[in-house]
C-alpha cells in the first residue's frame, strides 16, 4: 500500500514568526516614510495655507475612515488574501497620483494612501494574531517597530530631498517600486488564513459588540491618545519648520529623527517585560506630553523641533507595547470585525485632530497644535490607570 506524502517544499516550509512580519512591515513603512512629509509640503505649496491643508486631511480621514466598517465585509466574501493584495496594489498606484503635481492627484494620491493602508493594516493584524502566540507579542510587536524604524529614520528625509532636488515625478518612483515588493512578498509567502471567523454582520451591531467590551474600548482609546501625536508630528512638524522660514528638508530630517527612534522599541518591550505593559504606556505618556507640551512654548523653532524629535522615544515606546491590550483582549472568532473596528483610531485620530486644528489654527499660530497633542497625551496618563495591574 503507498501513502502520498506531501512535496518536500511543503513539508519543509517554515511557519511564518515576528521575524516574517516584521519584514513585511518594513517594506509597507518605506512606502508611507517616504511619502509622509513630502504629502503635507506638496499640498502646502499646492493650497497655499495650513488651515486648508488641515481641511484636505479632514476630508480624507472621514472616507478612510468609512471604509474602515467596509474591509471585514471584503475580508469575508473576497477572504483576507484578496484585500491584502488590493491594498498591496494601491500602494504602487498612489504615488503615481501624488507625482502629478495637481490638486486632482495629490487628493486622490492621499485617498489612495489611506484606503491602502485600511486593507493592508486590518489584514496585516489578523494574520498576526493568526501566526504569534498572545504570550509573544510583548516580543514581535517591538521588534516590527524597531525594523520599520531604520526605513523611517532616513525615509521621510529622503523622500523631500528626491523632491526639491529632481521633482515630485523621480521621488514617487522609489515609493512605487517598495509598494511593488509588498506585493511581491505577500504573494510569494502565501499565508493562510488559520481563524475561522463568523460572518460580519451589521456594522453598527460590531461597533455596539466592540463598545460593550470595556477592555476594547480601553485599547481603542490608548491608541487614539498615541495616533493624535504622531499625526501632528508627520504632518505638523514639517509646515512648522516650514512656516518659520526653514527650508522643506528641515521639517523632514526632524520627521525621519523622530521616527527613527522607534529603533529603541525593543528596550521598551523589555521594560514592560520587566515592570509591565500598564506602568511603561504610562511613563511613555507623561514624557510625551511633557515634551510636547514644552515644544509649544520655547521661542527657537528649532528648539521646539528638536523636544518633538525627543518626544519621539517615548512615542516609539507606546507604538511597541501600545496595541498589546487589543491583542490580548480580542477573542478570536470576532478578529475581522473588531480589528476593522479597532484600527478607525488611526483614521479617527486624523479626524478628530484636523477638525481640532483646523479651528485652532483659524485663530493661533502652528505651535497651538503642539499643545492639543500634549493634552492627549496627558489624557492617555489617565487612561492607562484603568488597565489591568496584571498587564
Amino acid at each position: 500500500m503507498t501513502t502520498t506524502r506531501p512535496s518536500p517544499a511543503i513539508a519543509e516550509r517554515p511557519s511564518p514568526g515576528p521575524w516574517t512580519f516584521a519584514g513585511i512591515y518594513t517594506l509597507e513603512s518605506a512606502v508611507r516614510a517616504l511619502t509622509a512629509t513630502v504629502i503635507p509640503i506638496q499640498a502646502y505649496i499646492i493650497l497655499g495655507e495650513a488651515r486648508l491643508v488641515s481641511i484636505v486631511y479632514l476630508v480624507i480621514s472621514i472616507a478612510s475612515l468609512t471604509g474602515g466598517f467596509i474591509i471585514p465585509f471584503a475580508i469575508h466574501r473576497f477572504g483576507r488574501g484578496k484585500v491584502y493584495g488590493f491594498g498591496a496594489s494601491i500602494l504602487v498606484v498612489f504615488p503615481a497620483l501624488l507625482a502629478t503635481g495637481t490638486l486632482e492627484g495629490q487628493i486622490a494620491g492621499m485617498a489612495g494612501r489611506a484606503l491602502a493602508s485600511v486593507c493592508t493594516v486590518i489584514t496585516f493584524q489578523l494574520y498576526v494574531m493568526d501566526y504569534i502566540a498572545k504570550r509573544d507579542l510583548v516580543r514581535s510587536e517591538p521588534l516590527r517597530f524597531q525594523m520599520g524604524s531604520m526605513i523611517w529614520a532616513f525615509g521621510p528625509a529622503l523622500g523631500v530631498f528626491l523632491y526639491e532636488r529632481f521633482g515630485a515625478l523621480e521621488a514617487m518612483a522609489l515609493p512605487a517600486f517598495f509598494g511593488a515588493m509588498v506585493l511581491l512578498n505577500f504573494l510569494r509567502l502565501g499565508l493562510e488564513e488559520r481563524t475561522k471567523a463568523k460572518p460580519p454582520g451589521n456594522p453598527l451591531a460590531n461597533v455596539r459588540r466592540f463598545l460593550e467590551q470595556p477592555r476594547l474600548r480601553l485599547a481603542w482609546s490608548i491608541a487614539f491618545c498615541r495616533s493624535i501625536w504622531w499625526s501632528m508630528c508627520m504632518v505638523y512638524m514639517p509646515l512648522y519648520l516650514l512656516r518659520s522660514g526653514e527650508p522643506p528638508l528641515a521639517g523632514a530630517i526632524a520627521s525621519s529623527l523622530a521616527v527613527g527612534l522607534l529603533f529603541f522599541t525593543p528596550v521598551w518591550g523589555r521594560v514592560a517585560m520587566r515592570f509591565g505593559v500598564r506602568r511603561s504606556l504610562t511613563v511613555c505618556f507623561v514624557l510625551l506630553g511633557l515634551a510636547t507640551m514644552a515644544a509649544a512654548v520655547v521661542d527657537n523653532p528649532y528648539l521646539g523641533a528638536a523636544l518633538i524629535v525627543l518626544g519621539g522615544l517615548p512615542a516609539g515606546g507606546l507604538d511597541g507595547v501600545g496595541g498589546i491590550p487589543f491583542l490580548r483582549a480580542v477573542r478570536s472568532y470576532e478578529r475581522p470585525q473588531m480589528a476593522g473596528i479597532y484600527r478607525t483610531y488611526i483614521d479617527s485620530s486624523d479626524l478628530i485632530g484636523s477638525a481640532i486644528y483646523a479651528i485652532l489654527l483659524s485663530f493661533f499660530d502652528i505651535p497651538v497644535v503642539f499643545v492639543a497633542a500634549g493634552c492627549f497625551a496627558f489624557i492617555g496618563v489617565a487612561l492607562c490607570r484603568y488597565l489591568p495591574r496584571s498587564l
